[in-house]
């Protein structure tokens, strides 16, 4: 005797065909042909990193391109100037001053920081880069002062980053001096292959 799926009570009703195989937060995704399979999500796929009440500056040597396009003259925010720290990971991977994309793709970047800038009149250039090849999108603030506290955001679609691709961010600045990365943070978030 046959029994239909509408009547089937607990404890016998089961997982869908392949759960056992899912890994954490997967959904079942329809092909549209009768079929599907377990896969990640877009709100599953993140990691975030940040600095958190920093002291500790970083000396910039005086870039030689005031434009600040020249991608040599720039340097990846890691050591004890940036104590970055892993928060809200979930298959992003932190990796000392990156995070290590999972899939490979097309992802959300986003990074704010508050910046001291010990000289007056100092342009600072923050870029981000994916296995330390550097884009060419920037953001740059100048400081008004000496000690001038600045902030700076940006967001952006990147990619095709590849799987195990490590996203880090770069400084440069057109003064030699010291900047303090007293607080900051970088978001990456998958959004499709």
């Amino acid at each position: 005797m046959a029994i239909q799926h509408a009547v089937i009570t607990d404890p016998d009703i089961h997982e869908p065909k392949g759960a056992a195989a899912a890994t954490t937060g997967q959904v079942y995704v329809a092909s549209g042909s009768g079929s599907g399979a377990f896969s990640d999500t877009i709100s599953n796929c993140h990691g975030q990193m940040e600095i958190i009440n920093n002291t500790v500056a970083k000396t910039l040597v005086a870039a030689a391109d005031t434009t600040l396009n020249t991608n040599a003259q720039y340097s990846k925010l890691t050591g004890a100037s940036a104590p970055w720290a892993s928060s809200f990971a979930h298959l992003v991977t932190f990796n000392t001053d990156s995070l290590t994309a999972p899939k490979a793709g097309y992802y959300l970047l986003s990074f704010w920081s508050s910046v001291l800038i010990a000289s007056n009149n100092n342009f600072i250039g923050i870029k981000f880069g994916v296995n330390d090849v550097l884009s060419t999108q920037k953001i740059v603030t100048q400081s008004s002062t000496a000690s001038d506290r600045r902030n700076m955001s940006a967001t952006s679609i990147i990619g095709p980053v590849p799987l195990g691709g490590e996203v880090s961010i770069w400084v440069a600045g057109t003064i030699g001096t010291a900047i303090t990365m007293q607080d900051a943070g970088m978001m990456l978030a998958y959004l499709h292959a």
